[in-house]
């Protein structure tokens, strides 16, 4: 496991400058064209000199010991406080990322799909 969905969400939280935005163009069933924009979810939303940032916030709240740890058939699993977890992540981007002024913003990249 390397990866919680639960992340996603701690990074709209995160008062963090430059969020890197995206929007997306759908069509819907009846051919109308959307936009939707969101955070960007390919690369994360920002770059992290020390690689992928939504698994190591992971790593480090299971390194301290912060979540339940079985066997579930052949698999490891983890048991985890969701606003436990939440509130790890949210600072950890923020200390990583530092909070944004009031003045700062998002950068966009559009994307069609």
């Amino acid at each position: 496991m390397d990866t919680v969905t639960l992340t996603h969400h701690s990074e709209y939280c995160a008062q963090v400058p430059d969020k890197t935005l995206v929007t997306r163009r759908y069509v819907l069933a009846g051919g109308q064209v959307v936009d939707i924009e969101s955070l960007g979810d390919t690369l994360g939303i920002r770059q992290w000199s020390e690689g992928d940032h939504f698994s190591q916030i992971l790593v480090d709240y299971l390194d301290l010991g912060h979540a339940r740890t079985h066997q579930v058939g052949e698999c490891q699993a983890q048991l985890m406080d969701g606003p436990d977890f939440h509130t790890f992540a949210v600072a950890w981007l923020e200390r990583c990322f530092g909070v944004k002024s009031s003045a700062e913003g998002l950068q966009s990249q559009d994307q069609v799909m």
